[in-house]
């Protein structure tokens, strides 16, 4: 051996204490506060949950959320809190969460008598014991977590500083999960600082609830299947007035998983369509006209073999992909969104305006695109439908498109009326946008407010009222294997309103119901709440349940002011200031929207 040759060495390294490395560990898996909501909603959908609530509070590190999935058995459960023992997702999940703040389990298998609960934290895993006073009703799991990422103080104050936004994220997550998985019914609401609530209905399909989350637009079917391939969705069409200005409404899924909408994918989406409606935007710029929006909205389904494809966590807990050859999938997103191209005869690629130069005639301008556009949406009847709600959404010759600009509610407050047109509108003014609104969506989303309030603190339209003569409903079979379950109940269907008794041949007898519903219904207001507890357990009581929500909505819309009302310029003025006031200003009761900004004044 060379004497001159020298030896670098190196300090023996130590193994890092349990505590700090559980710690690291759990802070890597978990690395926001909307990162843990994330993992905590698919651990329920994963049980098979068709309904979840949940309550956050981020400033205190505080989540609660209680499904009425399959729940866990005691094996599994007693596992939960050990790190050398765990085998599920779900555990991994609460393992991490103990690490990172306090957390209370309470679990309920369907079958089973006694609900399980269990205290984990980072210092301490208690045994499996039975809940005396549960606040789980049903059967399903809840989880009360506090002081999240208390032992990490840089994200307790990003914590503390950031709260409306992380309550955003949050919501942006339930509205990924909602179009995964349309038939769950979720809910969210927040502390009373950030004032946050948020409610989403069970959908028959991906489109459905698409139409409940962010009211109609257009949007076509999209299917690309090849072999270890298929995609499938729904899209803007390849026009430029159905784009939009911001990429709010994007959505992709990888083998059931939602991924990231800043990732890869959502950026070549963007940009084809930028390519290829290109030529509709120059002509609008030819004509001194603002030009269209550049981000199509889409949901999209990818299913393909687990070989070609890895998911990556980024440091947001968001969920990314990476593809062995992006080049292949670029071809295949390029395929799945040519038949929209090409059902528009002004939509061009770019090759085919090389081999094919337009020739300028007088017709060479925006109106063309729109005579197009009209002779596509004439073919067929279902085309033609897709016509008149685009108009309904100001998509016509002379307004364009809303032009880019956020609104919020104390901007309501600073518009100036203008006037009332056709009785139907009312436009007005705020610093040199004009905003025109629609008087009946926005007195229909007052009133619904209104009629919330009344029932949460039990004013006029929430009385109950003593049936002169019982209803007495046969219960049917299901209903009578989950008599435990409508006794533990009880208390919750009378806070709404309906008192009753069951003997023992099965027979219930109703004998009083809430005024929000017609005397002349007799029980089938009640058999609605059945089946929605019977689906849905683990509902809570501050939240107004979907049978009682619905009448609302109907009395909402019934009573509001109509097209063709007149109002003078102060009852105008006295619509959008009580507009401002309300939670949710800018959709009706059915999601509609109550404004759209038509243009800038100069």
């Amino acid at each position: 051996m060379d004497d001159s040759t020298s030896y670098v060495i190196f300090p023996r390294m130590e193994k890092l204490e349990e505590s700090a490395a559980n710690l690291i560990r759990s802070s890597t898996y978990i690395s926001s506060f909307p990162g843990a909501v994330l993992r905590l909603l698919h651990n329920s959908i994963d049980a098979g949950s068709s309904a979840v609530q949940i309550y956050v509070d981020p400033r205190k590190g505080v989540i609660k959320l209680s499904d009425n999935g399959c729940g866990m058995d005691i094996t599994t459960f007693g596992q939960v809190g050990r790190r050398c023992a765990h085998h599920s997702w779900k555990t991994t999940t609460l393992n991490s969460l103990a690490t990172l703040g306090n957390v209370d389990i309470e679990t309920r298998q369907l079958g089973t008598k006694y609900v399980l609960g269990k205290k984990l934290s980072c210092n301490q895993v208690t045994d499996v014991y039975e809940v005396s006073n549960p606040g789980l009703t049903g059967f399903g799991t809840a989880v009360y977590i506090t002081g999240l990422f208390a032992a990490l103080p840089v994200r307790q104050l990003s914590l503390e500083a950031t709260a409306p936004n992380i309550v955003f994220l949050v919501c942006r997550i339930l509205e990924q999960a909602a179009l995964g998985t349309p038939g769950v019914n979720l809910t969210l609401w927040a502390e009373k600082r950030v004032d946050y609530s948020w409610c989403y209905t069970t959908e028959k399909s991906t489109r459905g609830a698409f139409r409940q989350l962010f009211g109609e637009k257009v949007l076509e079917d999209v299917c690309f299947q090849s072999k270890g391939v298929n995609i499938v969705g729904i899209a803007s069409p390849g026009d430029p007035v159905a784009l939009e200005y911001t990429g709010r409404y994007q959505f992709i899924y990888m083998n059931g998983n939602p991924v990231s909408s800043n990732g890869r994918i959502n950026r070549f989406v963007n940009k084809l369509f930028r390519q290829v409606v290109n030529h509709g935007a120059r002509l609008a710029r030819n004509q001194n006209k603002k030009p269209f929006g550049s981000f199509p909205c889409f949901v999209l389904s990818i299913e393909c073999d687990d070989s070609i494809f890895d998911f990556v966590y980024s440091n947001k807990s968001e969920l990314t992909v990476e593809f062995k050859n992006w080049s292949l999938l670029e071809i295949w997103i390029r395929k799945l969104f040519d038949p929209l191209f090409s059902k528009n005869p002004s939509i061009l690629s770019q090759k085919q305006h090389i081999k094919k130069p337009r020739e300028k005639s007088e017709n060479d301008t925006i109106g063309l695109v729109d005579e197009w556009k009209a002779f596509s949406l004439r073919k067929t009847k279902a085309k033609k439908g897709r016509q008149r709600r685009s108009i309904a959404r100001g998509q016509t010759n002379v307004t364009r498109k809303p032009i880019g600009v956020m609104l919020n509610k104390t901007d309501l407050r600073d518009v100036k009326v203008i006037a009332q047109v056709g009785n139907k509108f009312i436009f007005t003014k705020l610093n040199k946008k004009l905003i025109c609104f629609d008087q009946h969506a926005a007195h229909e989303r007052i009133r619904l407010e209104q009629f919330e309030d009344d029932i949460k603190q039990r004013r006029s339209i929430f009385q109950i009222k003593r049936l002169e003569q019982p209803v007495v409903i046969h219960l049917t079979a299901k209903v009578r294997n989950e008599l435990t379950l409508l006794d533990q109940y009880r208390n919750y269907l009378k806070h709404w309103g309906f008192t009753y008794k069951v003997n023992v041949d099965g027979e219930l007898t109703l004998s009083t119901m809430p005024l929000v519903f017609e005397t002349s219904l007799r029980g089938e207001p009640f058999m609605e709440m059945l089946d929605f507890i019977l689906n849905s357990p683990g509902c809570q009581s501050h939240t107004i349940p979907p049978p009682i929500r619905r009448v609302i909505v109907s009395k909402a819309c019934r009573g509001a002011i109509k097209f063709g009302d007149p109002l003078s310029l102060q009852e105008c003025h006295t619509l959008i200031q009580d507009l401002s006031r309300c939670r949710l200003p800018f959709q009706c009761a059915h999601g509609r929207p109550t404004c759209v900004p038509l243009s800038r004044l100069k």
